[in-house]
């Protein structure tokens, strides 16, 4: 037996900082169709500062320099572009966070 649309449970998210920690990483070089222009390209299970861990790749960044504990920020990036009089696709990704000066 389901619910009514009466019963549904409402469920608020607070905002999230967009900021955290590299929790753990793989490094993708045998990509499914759609991401073979990114190869290689490094996957990340991000901890947010919030506490929930999420799936994001990285971008702005060497594969030599990522490590486990590394800070990074959410950025908005362009995934896919399906050409002239297409539609434009964008995604999250994390970066390092930049130092400030």
């Amino acid at each position: 037996m389901g619910m009514t649309k009466e019963e549904e449970v409402r469920i608020e998210l607070p905002p999230f900082s967009g900021k955290g920690e590299v929790w753990s990483y793989t490094t993708v070089y045998d990509a499914p169709e759609g991401f073979t222009k990114f190869v290689p390209y490094i996957v990340a299970l991000v901890k947010l500062e919030e506490g929930p861990l999420i799936t994001a790749m990285l971008t702005d960044v060497d594969n030599k320099d990522v490590f486990i504990g590394i800070k990074v920020e959410m950025v908005t990036r362009l995934k896919r572009d399906m050409g002239k009089g297409g539609m434009l696709v964008y995604g999250y990704m994390f970066r390092p966070i930049l130092p400030t000066s």
